[in-house]
């Protein structure tokens, strides 16, 4: 039990608390009951209450983690949905540049992380400015090369993982939009950002990032949608009855490229493949 539960001390399961632990056993029981309801042996599940953790009891706990993590983006995501004023074409474009946004700026923290692997040392002396960037830009890419280690804990936060944008790349946005980003307008969009995020200091996720576009066109941000206008009159990006398609718009800023657009029936098909990931015993 104790290895079992030292293999999730690097997940969001809280296993080094008490009440997160009495959780976990809890759910560990579930997981073996679930087992032998699917079929497994008894000899393959081990006893009710065992210290002994086997393999199939393991894979039916990592399936109810993955399935409530999944209840509770559903159910942030639905909330949003009711909050907003976007058609579902809309909501469907802005996935698709939220999804850009979050592939650009992993992208960008892969090649910081280059440069900063092939790049000599040299002797320079950095802005305060200049190294906290370093510095966030060397534990972001820690953090990835983490995700990709192969252990339970690293399978779990990959398949629990929540894509998100930070506020940093809003802010590009919206001066790429021509927006004239004020120190009182990017303090305003920030303090916007940690309100509508369910994890601030980690940036939006997508219901998050739904919300604020929806302030954003319904208080004219920097005047966002005289900028919206004068891209409508230069792209021609009307809908069929000639009304402003905000995704679109929005996206001819993000680079939109061809995205893999996850909705809510094509997570509840995805099985979890523990073979797959190097898992199986």
């Amino acid at each position: 039990m104790g290895s079992f539960l030292w293999l999730l001390s690097d997940t969001d399961l809280q296993v080094n608390t008490v009440n997160g632990r009495a959780r976990t056993y809890e759910q560990l029981e579930r997981a073996r009951e679930a087992a032998l309801e699917a079929g497994v042996p008894k000899a393959e599940v081990g006893g009710l209450s065992s210290p002994r953790v086997r393999f199939m009891p393991v894979v039916h706990f990592v399936y109810e983690t993955v399935k409530n993590h999944h209840d509770s983006v559903f159910q942030r995501e639905d909330a949003a949905l009711l909050a907003v004023e976007f058609s579902a074409e809309e909501v469907g474009q802005f996935r698709e540049l939220f999804n850009t946004l979050v592939q650009q700026r992993d992208e960008e923290l892969e090649a910081a992380a280059k440069r900063a692997r092939e790049q000599p040392k040299i002797g320079r002396r950095l802005s305060a400015v200049q190294a906290a960037q370093v510095l966030a830009e060397a534990e972001e890419a820690q953090r990835l090369q983490k995700e990709r280690e192969l252990t339970l804990g690293s399978v779990i936060r990959r398949l629990t993982h929540v894509a998100r944008v930070p506020g940093s790349e809003i802010v590009k946005m919206m001066a790429m939009m021509g927006v004239k980003m004020s120190a009182t307008l990017r303090q305003e969009l920030m303090d916007r950002t940690a309100e509508f995020s369910d994890c601030p200091e980690e940036g939006l996720d997508f219901p998050g990032f739904l919300q604020l576009m929806q302030w954003m066109v319904g208080s004219n941000f920097g005047n966002i949608n005289g900028a919206a206008e004068r891209t409508v009159k230069s792209q021609g990006l009307m809908d069929k009855n000639g009304r402003l398609q905000a995704g679109l718009v929005f996206g001819k800023f993000g680079h939109m490229d061809s995205v893999t657009v996850r909705s809510r029936r094509t997570v509840q098909q995805d099985t979890v493949d523990l073979a797959a990931i190097g898992l199986e015993t």
